[in-house]
């Protein structure tokens, strides 16, 4: 049976491995902020096509900026929720 080669840590090869590692966290660190990107704006798409699919009054754009930054804050569900009970189109 052969036996284990042995192997030989230097402070060279610990500080290859430590730049190594240094890169790959990088990488991880820049994925999560891209995948935290792509969940806060999941619901874009979704709020994109229906409003695609329905007649929307006029409105100013400071409306328009405050319901968005509504959604954006509290989210869909949450002002479906406190809406008052208005009647169906």
């Amino acid at each position: 049976m052969a036996r284990p080669r042995k192997i030989v840590v230097t402070v060279e090869s610990l500080a290859e491995e430590r730049e190594r590692l240094r890169l790959r966290l990088a990488e991880i660190v820049k994925e999560e902020a891209e995948a935290k990107r792509a969940v806060q704006d999941a619901g874009r798409e979704p709020l994109l096509l229906a409003l695609e699919r329905v007649k929307i009054p006029a409105m100013d754009k400071a409306t328009a900026k405050s319901l968005a930054g509504a959604i954006s804050t509290h989210g869909g569900q949450y002002l479906i929720d406190h809406l008052p009970k208005l009647p169906e189109a």
